[in-house]
C-alpha cells in the first residue's frame, strides 16, 4: 500500500480480510515492511473471544464502535488501550461486536 493519504472513498475500496483467528476481519490501512509497523481496523463478531497473549511490539487500540471486554473492563467507543511490547494483555471478548483501530510499532507476532 503506497498511498500516504486516503480519502473516505478510497478507504471504502480497501477490502476486509479474515483475521488470524475466527470471528474477526481486518482492513489493512498501512504497513511498513522495513519496521513491521502497521495500522488496521479490526472488526469482531459478537461473542468472539481471544485468549491473553503478548506481542513483540507496542500495540495501541482505539475502540470505534461496539463493546470489547478486556481484563474485566467493558470498553466502548472512545476507549483506548496501550500495551507495551512483551506484556501480556487480554483476554478479549467482543460483547456485542465491535470495531477497533489498531497500531503496532513493529511485527505483530501472531
Amino acid at each position: 500500500m503506497s498511498d500516504i493519504v486516503k480519502t473516505p472513498a478510497e478507504m471504502e475500496s480497501v477490502q476486509w480480510l479474515p483475521a488470524p483467528f475466527p470471528g474477526a476481519e481486518i482492513k489493512l490501512l498501512a504497513n511498513d515492511e522495513a519496521s513491521g509497523s502497521n495500522a488496521f481496523l479490526i472488526k469482531l463478531d459478537p461473542g468472539v473471544e481471544l485468549a491473553a497473549h503478548k506481542h513483540p511490539s507496542v500495540e495501541q487500540n482505539w475502540v470505534l464502535d461496539g463493546e470489547i471486554e478486556c481484563q474485566g473492563k467493558v470498553l466502548g467507543p472512545g476507549s483506548f488501550m496501550f500495551c507495551p511490547a512483551g506484556t501480556e494483555h487480554g483476554p478479549f471478548k467482543s460483547v456485542n461486536g465491535g470495531t477497533m483501530l489498531c497500531f503496532f510499532s513493529g511485527p505483530v507476532g501472531l
